[in-house]
Formats: structure tokens, C-alpha cells, sequence
């Protein structure tokens, strides 16, 4: 028997909370890392070799890359998204597994961030001489990280209930 085709309310194309602050993250990312690092202390540093400029050119690039895919993840249609022969509790799941993308892509920047102030030696999540005013650099990622994970949590929240919803309207027919 086949299964019946319902427009997919709900998943893409649709603002919710979670979406939103994932697209904000795609957009505040880049921003923060261009902020940081085309600064005196970096990339303007006449004091800076080339390769540590290159690292810090190759952080801005990263963090460009990241929120270009994520907001593909985010909006692009794929054709499980816009194709009206593909049931709606497929639709469902598929834009959950692409929730789990988007969550990892984006924390990738910031768990990275993580790792190399605490994990190779001669590494510091501030610039000398130190300053109390500043905030080192592990106190954001795991900020920002708090906030990937409220995003994915809302986000998987809202489509584990249309999937019930979903998968409840399968089982009445």
C-alpha cells in the first residue's frame, strides 16, 4: 500500500527557534573571527611570521566555510524537502538527521577552539600582555556551545513532536 503524501508543515522553509539561532550562529561566527583576528595583535602584527598569519587566515576561512554549509543545511531544499512523493514522517527524519549536521558542523569551529588553547604547548586563549578585561577565548567557545546546544535541543524538540504527530496519523490509517 502506498503511503500517503501530505504537505510537510513545519519542517523546511519554516522559522522556529531553533533555526533561527542556528542561523545566527552562521553569521555571527565569521563575523567574531574576522573581529578577533584582523586585529594589531594578528593578522596586522609586524611582529607575526607569515605561517602564524597563515593559521590565523586559515581560522577566518574555516569559519566562513562553516557558516556557508550550515546555512545550506539550514535552507537549501533537498529533494526529500520539496519532493511531494516522499512522505512526510520520511521529511521528518530527514531534516532531524540534517539538525544533527548542522550542530555538528557549527561546534566544530568552537571545540576546536577548545583543543588548541588547552592541547599544544606554547598555547594560550589570550594575547600577552594579558589582560583581566578580556575574556579568553575557552570562556566563549563554551559559551557559544551552550547556545548550539539550546538551538539543537529546540530544534529536535519540535521534530520529534511532528514525527510523533506524524508517525501517530500512520498508525490511524
Amino acid at each position: 500500500m502506498a503511503s500517503t503524501v501530505i504537505p510537510s508543515p513545519g519542517t523546511w522553509g519554516t522559522w522556529s527557534a531553533g533555526r533561527n539561532i542556528f542561523t545566527f550562529l552562521a553569521f555571527f561566527s565569521p563575523i567574531a573571527a574576522f573581529s578577533q583576528d584582523m586585529t594589531a595583535s594578528h593578522m596586522w602584527n609586524p611582529l607575526w611570521p607569515p605561517h602564524a598569519k597563515f593559521h590565523a587566515g586559515q581560522t577566518m576561512s574555516l569559519s566562513i566555510y562553516n557558516a556557508l554549509f550550515l546555512l545550506w543545511l539550514l535552507w537549501y531544499p533537498s529533494p526529500s524537502r520539496d519532493s511531494s512523493f516522499t512522505p512526510q514522517l520520511e521529511r521528518l527524519k530527514n531534516e532531524r538527521e540534517r539538525l544533527h549536521l548542522c550542530a555538528t558542523v557549527i561546534s566544530t569551529y568552537y571545540i576546536t577552539m577548545l583543543m588548541s588553547g588547552n592541547l599544544f604547548p606554547g598555547t594560550a586563549g589570550f594575547d600577552p600582555p594579558y589582560d583581566p578585561s578580556t575574556v579568553p577565548q575557552s570562556a566563549v567557545a563554551v559559551a557559544v556551545l551552550s547556545v548550539i546546544a539550546t538551538a539543537w535541543y529546540l530544534e529536535n524538540k519540535r521534530l520529534r513532536q511532528l514525527i510523533a504527530e506524524a508517525e501517530d496519523g500512520k498508525k490511524t490509517k
